[in-house]
Formats: C-alpha cells, structure tokens, sequence
C-alpha cells in the first residue's frame, strides 16, 4: 500500500481515539516540529553527510505527509502546509500556503505548487526547512 494512504488511515483511527472532537494535533505537532535542519557540515565524510541529509529530508517528506492527512481528518477540510527554505548560501525559498507536494527525487527536493513553476532544490544546498 503506498506509504500516503497508510498514513491517511494511521490518521483516522488516531481521530477515533479522541476523548473530545474539538482535540487536534496537528497543529500542535506543526509548531513544535516546525524547524529542520540540515546543518551536518560537522561529518567531515562528504558520503555520510549526504546520507544523513538524505535521511532528514526523507524523514521531513513522512512528517509532512502525516500532519497533512491529520489535519485534514481533525478539520475535516484541506490543509496545506507551507515551507520556508534556507539555503547553505543564504537565499530562502518560500512556498506560501497552500497546496505543495513536496518529493524527493535523485538527490534533490522537488515542490510542486499549484499555478506555479516546479521548484527543485538540491539536498546539499539546504541549510534548513521550516513548517
């Protein structure tokens, strides 16, 4: 089963399990979770580095899915999350709100935003994401 439907019913039977339905995490876990770095310039094995930067971005890519199918079970309509990117050379990146699908692909993180042109950023060059 693909790892996004998993989540969405992971998610459905967490909201079953609400003692009250005006309870949602989602936007708790969203701002205590909203910072993730990427800052791993203290390995100095380039292959390490770049495996543990891969695994953070993997690990944002799940978290991001999962708060996404949260907040769309706890408020029972769309919920987008938006990104702000820092790159290693200072420019930042801002998706905005709104409907963002977020992948990783070879190395880099490609967004995807509705209306507008596909954003592809390699893992290197970030230094951090915030939610």
């Amino acid at each position: 089963m693909e790892r996004r439907k998993k989540l969405e019913l992971i998610a459905k039977d967490i909201v079953k399990v609400y003692p009250d339905d005006r309870i949602q995490l989602s936007p708790k876990m969203l701002r205590n979770c909203n910072k993730w770095s990427f800052n791993y310039d203290y390995l100095e094995d380039n292959d390490r580095r770049l495996k543990s930067m891969l695994m953070e971005a993997q690990s944002l890519q799940v978290f991001i899915e999962f708060i996404e199918a949260l907040g769309w079970e706890e408020h029972t309509c769309d919920w987008d999350i938006g990104l702000l990117i820092t790159l290693r050379n200072g420019l930042l990146i801002d998706t905005g709100q709104g409907y963002c699908n977020f992948e990783i692909r070879d190395m880099k993180l490609v967004i995807e935003q509705e209306d507008e042109e596909e954003i592809i950023v390699s893992i290197s060059a970030v230094r951090e994401i915030k939610l």
